[in-house]
């Protein structure tokens, strides 16, 4: 069925989605079944029948869209997203819903904080909309958009999605490989399989404990009666100790420290040959001074010379350039010896700090708020990609954003905003942060995309993380 997606802000209810379907193609019976009993995913609150066409409008301003969160989770957190992901699809049957009856498309699939679930858009159609190619390939762009620490777990995700995709089989590679926390798991797989193969996997690890524990002690014991010799055989410093061997007795004590004479005599032997070399050395070098000896040129001071500092000699072409060569000047070639080293010019698209020179080759955000926040942020994105920034969690330990401001940065939430790129331009979305995103001192709404222009001024919350937009 063929089907036409539009979005829309709206000042009061935030970003709405509009989806038009043939007329003759809206199921009116689902409609009202879910109108009396409202499932858990994003229906319609109203249509308009304009031309033989049905407007679905969708409020999608309280959610935030999943390609908005990527980034790297532990197993029980990746494990819960692939539930949260999967189980709605047989959850949907509770309420006489198809699967394929919904948009299976990995930008339309939303993330709700507050419960913590995955939202899917419903369209009522009496005839199905995605099929099992579709969801195969939503399931292999969000493995693209989130990952685990865990490689041996992803690669078992990776091969359940490459091959024939099946979500109840996926589901219970979750449950065996992670375990609680992996809902509708046991309707297909059964609780007796999952509870056999825990059983199993404690009991091994207890008989491997028993067994390493048991091979352990004497290791142990050996370990200790060793070094209960070695510490009454040990050698303390500037100690002298002999080992009778029969008729011939070694004494150690001399032999340590005569590579300690060796030294102090090298050392010794340098410092006199380095007073000698200070003593014949003089303005111009001597025998052992490092600077090579420059003669000074025909009508020239020698004093002048001692300016030059010149540790590999050059020679002068016709065109004034110099080039490692000989010890031959032309003194009407020379102009000055005590000139100024030049220094090169800043760019007039580059921004210069005291330490920073930032060039201004790619889309950015250039600061103009509080000097210990960073000078410029690249978002250098392609069409149809993200940008998302955020705060630092030390509590994560690892990145979740594409840039991360300080972790002590106040009123800016681990994941503040988005930038997004598309055909018309740049857009910016706050994912419903704590202190909110302002774009010309004016507070935009959560999960609404605002197109950016080049010189509109963007806050992060309100502790002096403002920043230019220039594109």
């Amino acid at each position: 069925m063929s089907y036409h997606i539009e979005y829309k802000n709206d000042i009061l209810t935030g970003a709405t989605l509009i989806i038009r379907i043939p007329g003759d193609e809206l199921d009116k019976k689902a409609l009202y079944t879910i109108q009396a009993d409202k499932p858990p995913f994003i229906l319609p609150f109203r249509y308009v029948c304009i031309d033989g066409e049905v407007e679905l409008i969708y409020q999608i301003g309280l959610y935030c869209k999943l390609q908005y969160l990527t980034g790297s989770r532990q197993p029980d957190e990746y494990a819960e997203l692939w539930s949260s992901v999967l189980s709605p699809l047989s959850d949907c049957g509770d309420w006489f819903m198809r699967p394929y009856s919904f948009l299976l498309d990995a930008e339309h699939l939303y993330y709700d904080k507050e419960k913590r679930s995955i939202n899917y858009i419903y369209i009522p159609s009496k005839t199905d909309i995605s099929c099992h190619s579709q969801l195969r390939e939503l399931a292999a762009d969000i493995s693209k958009l989130i990952s685990v620490e865990d490689a041996h777990l992803e690669n078992k995700v990776l091969r359940a999605i490459m091959k024939r995709f099946d979500p109840n089989d996926l589901l219970q590679i979750l449950k065996l490989t992670v375990g609680g926390g992996i809902k509708n798991a046991d309707k297909e797989v059964g609780v007796s399989k999952c509870e056999e193969f825990g059983a199993q996997k404690l009991e091994g690890t207890a008989n491997s404990g028993l067994i390493l524990a048991q091979a352990a002690a004497p290791i142990a014991a050996q370990s200790a009666q060793v070094s209960a010799q070695a510490k009454e055989t040990a050698i303390k410093p500037h100690e002298s100790r002999s080992y009778d061997m029969g008729d011939v007795v070694i004494d150690i004590s001399e032999k340590e420290s005569q590579p300690k004479k060796r030294k102090a005599k090298a050392k010794e032997k340098k410092a006199k040959a380095n007073k000698k070399a200070s003593k014949g050395s003089s303005r111009f070098g001597g025998l052992f001074s490092k600077k090579k000896v420059v003669e000074p040129p025909e009508g020239m001071h020698p004093d002048a010379v001692g300016a030059m500092h010149i540790e590999e000699p050059l020679l002068l072409t016709e065109s004034g350039a110099g080039t490692p060569g000989n010890n031959e000047f032309r003194s009407s070639e020379i102009v000055s010896f005590d000139a100024a080293p030049t220094i090169e010019a800043i760019p007039e698209n580059s921004y210069a700090t005291e330490n920073v020179a930032v060039s201004a080759s790619c889309t950015r955000l250039y600061s103009i708020g509080r000097p210990h926040f960073p000078i410029a942020i690249d978002v250098c994105i392609e069409e149809g990609q993200v940008f998302t920034i955020g705060r630092y969690d030390a509590s994560v330990g690892r990145p979740q954003s594409n840039f991360e401001f300080d972790r002590d940065t106040k009123a800016v939430s681990r994941r503040h905003a988005a930038i997004e790129r598309d055909k018309r331009g740049y857009s910016i979305i706050d994912l419903a942060s704590s202190a909110g995103t302002f774009i010309n001192d004016e507070k935009i709404l959560s999960n609404t995309p605002c197109k950016l222009a080049s010189g509109d001024r963007i806050s992060f919350g309100n502790s002096g993380a403002d920043y230019v937009w220039e594109a």
